[in-house]
């Protein structure tokens, strides 16, 4: 009966054992857990923060083509303007040969 009381002791202290270990990694898997829950955020802010920094500077790129474009259909009408007088002198004085 002793050896029998014994063992029974000796499961009795593995199964305490075990539930304190399972507890243990379970903490530790719950702390796990909350890191990568923390990290999720904060990577998922980091990209929402860059997007809208690419979305901010894309239009800005976007408005300074816009401007060059003016102004560069600007330059074309101010050259043309000048010039389109001298040209159509010049096609009137010449016949066409068409």
């Amino acid at each position: 009966m002793a050896t029998v009381l014994a063992r029974v002791d000796g499961l009795d202290q593995a199964l305490q054992d075990f539930v304190t270990n399972v507890g243990i990694e379970f903490n530790k898997l719950y702390n796990a857990q909350m890191r990568t829950e923390a990290e999720s955020r904060a990577f998922k802010d980091d990209m929402s923060q860059l997007r809208d920094a690419w979305r901010q500077q894309n239009r800005a790129m976007n408005r300074k083509w816009d401007d060059m474009a003016n102004k560069l259909g600007t330059i074309v009408e101010d050259l043309v303007d000048q010039s389109l007088a001298r040209i159509s002198k010049r096609s009137s004085a010449k016949p066409s040969s068409i």
